[in-house]
């Protein structure tokens, strides 16, 4: 089991007597020499520095008290900092993360043994982002994985910067951002420093989608986390982390001075007209990619301007599709013939005959044909 001070070497050896508050059996020794009595809540090291007493803050919740954590790298002062502790749940050494609510109250409490096995205690769906309490608006914050981390790139800045904590890990962390969002605002850039396996990473990419756009980085760290990064001596990794870290964009979004090399590359000229010589002058003909939008009023013409320009594309050989939701496949087709031919028999059943009209039909289409899209009855969108 993991002893007060963090060393995951230092087990329970006995119960003993508690000299200050006279119990029998309430003071643990570990392996180091350290004590901690569950009676009074005396802390006292191997070599005998008494520790603060410990101070119980909720009905349900666990006593604890503050010492440095050496295996991670903390020092007490940072534990203190950031109300995170060491206690006992029942028998059993835990380290003792303390949460507090919108109301600035501790509320739940983390709880982490040796094996790091996690549970919460108290009022878990009213927790704060940890360490939340602490700091209000500001140019920069740093988000991180867990409360170990956080406290580790506080402490590495002296524990004056903005730093909080994912109170119920990297899968939750979307929840927990769009919780804060408002109190998030108050800051003009949010660093993600999230653990660098692949689970982190997406983390990472999943909390900034919840996140202002334009205010977002994402760090990249040499280890595992930051405070992997501590425990070998990288402080100044951490340091370089927060402030190189990369800007974040949703997808599909770039940045136009990303475009230098090929700003200078113009798009050729279109070589497919438009039937109309007017038209042509102010646009330049057909641009290819380019959707065209033709408004105007009902009755007016519209489907004849686009039978009219599908035809001369056809004539011209390029390959065209009609979706004319508002006319029957024949109607279109008659009025592609009747543009061939030159003459109205849509309108004025007299001016052609039926032989003549399979004629012109043939002739338009003896080179190349033009689809159409059956959608007799209704159609949903999905489909078109």
């Amino acid at each position: 089991m993991e002893a007060p001070q963090g060393n995951s070497e230092n087990t329970f050896i006995k119960h003993l007597p508690c000299e200050k508050c006279g119990s029998k059996d309430n003071n643990a020794l570990y392996s180091d020499g350290s004590t901690y009595c569950f009676g009074c809540e005396e802390y006292a090291s191997a070599e005998g520095t008494v520790g603060h007493k410990a101070t119980k803050v909720n009905a349900g919740l666990l006593p604890g008290t503050y010492a440095a954590l050496p295996a991670r790298g903390l020092t007490e002062e940072t534990c203190r900092k950031f109300d995170y502790q060491i206690g006992f749940d029942g028998t059993r050494p835990v380290q003792i993360a303390n949460y507090r609510n919108d109301s600035g109250q501790v509320s739940a409490q983390k709880i982490r043994d040796a094996d790091k096995n996690f549970k919460i205690l108290g009022d878990g769906k009213d927790m704060q982002l940890f360490g939340q309490h602490l700091w209000t608006g500001g140019r920069k914050i740093v988000i991180c994985e867990g409360e170990v981390d956080t406290c580790t790139v506080s402490q590495v800045q002296g524990n004056k910067w903005p730093t909080v904590g994912l109170p119920l890990g990297a899968q939750s962390g979307k929840k927990a951002l769009l919780k804060a969002w408002d109190y998030l605002l108050e800051f003009d850039e949010i660093v993600l420093m999230f653990d660098q396996d692949d689970a982190g990473q997406k983390a990472a990419l999943d909390c900034a989608e919840a996140l202002p756009v334009g205010r977002v980085k994402i760090a990249t760290l040499p280890e595992k986390d930051a405070n992997e990064c501590l425990k070998k001596g990288l402080e100044k990794e951490i340091i370089n982390a927060i402030w190189r870290a990369k800007e974040w964009k949703p997808e599909g979004i770039v940045s136009a001075s990303s475009l230098l090399d090929i700003v200078g590359d113009l798009d050729e000229l279109s070589t497919v007209a438009y039937p109309f010589q007017k038209l042509n002058e102010i646009t330049k003909g057909i641009r290819p990619a380019t959707l065209v939008t033709i408004c105007a009023g009902s009755g007016v013409g519209k489907s004849t301007f686009v039978t009219e320009i599908a035809y001369a594309l056809q004539q011209s050989g390029q390959k065209v599709g009609m979706l004319m939701l508002e006319e029957t496949n024949k109607r279109t087709v008659q009025g592609l013939v009747a543009v061939h031919m030159n003459t109205n028999f849509v309108q004025e059943g007299d001016l052609a005959t039926k032989k003549e009209i399979q004629a012109a039909h043939g002739d338009l289409l003896k080179d190349t044909d033009i689809e159409l899209w059956d959608h007799f009855g209704s159609s949903s969108l999905d489909v078109v």
